[in-house]
């Protein structure tokens, strides 16, 4: 089991920092996980990554709810397996903020566009429709991403 954290000046840094971001941008569905009032709570959600990014969008709920009161203690995780049966899994870490008006529509775009190219099935028309329900209840979220953590299990 090898872990890379990436972010340093070395090359196993520097080699973890390029397959933390291959592995981000070629995923579909991961993990947001948050903390607050004492609670862990995580949930699986469809995002896009784009410039060190990743956004999502999230319905009203717990974790909307969550994200809202502790916006910093958010982390994010995603895995897949290799064709030799390894597999490699990213953790990462960094502030959550709502996105409004423009970014919103164009971080919505991204997620519909990652969605359609992905060889896993497209989402799901419920999910589709949701871009219209709850207008002011729902949220896109952005994550900066901070740090990345690079784990490969062989």
């Amino acid at each position: 089991m090898a872990n890379l954290r990436s972010g340093g000046n070395g090359s196993a840094a520097g080699m973890a920092q390029d397959e933390s971001t291959q592995l981000l941008a070629k995923g579909r569905i991961g993990r947001l996980g948050v903390s607050a009032d004492g609670e862990s709570y995580v949930v699986p959600v469809a995002y896009a990554y784009e410039g060190r990014r990743i956004y999502a969008r999230l319905a009203p709920g717990h974790k909307l709810d969550l994200l809202r009161k502790a916006p910093d203690s958010a982390c994010f995780e995603v895995d897949a397996l290799a064709a030799d049966g390894s597999c490699h899994r990213v953790n990462a870490w960094g502030p959550v903020s709502e996105l409004h008006g423009m970014d919103a529509e164009h971080a919505f775009a991204l997620l519909l566009r990652n969605s359609m190219t992905s060889t896993q099935d497209a989402l799901p028309r419920s999910w589709i429709e949701l871009a219209g329900a709850h207008p002011g209840e729902a949220a896109v979220i952005v994550m900066r991403v901070l740090e990345t953590d690079l784990l490969t299990i062989p």
